[in-house]
């Protein structure tokens, strides 16, 4: 992961452009908030979140009917399947970077625990 952030070759500059997407494809949970659009809107200083009332965190059912599996649904599929869902619906992220964080995730399970 360390190499990925480095911004010193292509696939890391490509995945630092990308990073948003990027976790978002990894992401357990959908988040879940009334946000406070006056310090949303911001364009000048540091960008301020804030959370108003009760914060929810959205899981599916592991069998979504009719449904493109997302979440932590896809970390139930054999790797080519959750690759190919993973970026079904994301059109900048590369097969390929998506493989390598999988590997990564599934070698190093210590990550999972500290980024859950």
């Amino acid at each position: 992961m360390v190499e990925l952030y480095s911004g010193t070759t292509a696939e890391s500059t490509h995945f630092l452009q990308y990073i948003r997407p990027y976790n978002n494809a990894f992401m357990f949970t959908s988040f879940g908030v009334h946000l406070d659009r006056k310090l949303a809107i911001r364009y000048k200083g540091i960008y301020t979140f804030r959370a108003q009332g009760q914060i929810y965190h959205f899981i599916n059912s592991l069998y979504p009917p009719g449904k493109h599996p997302s979440y932590l649904q896809l970390y139930f599929y054999d790797t080519q399947k959750e690759v190919d869902h993973r970026i079904c619906d994301q059109k900048d992220l590369e097969p390929i970077m998506i493989q390598k964080i999988i590997n990564i995730l599934k070698n190093n399970k210590s990550i999972c625990n500290i980024l859950s």
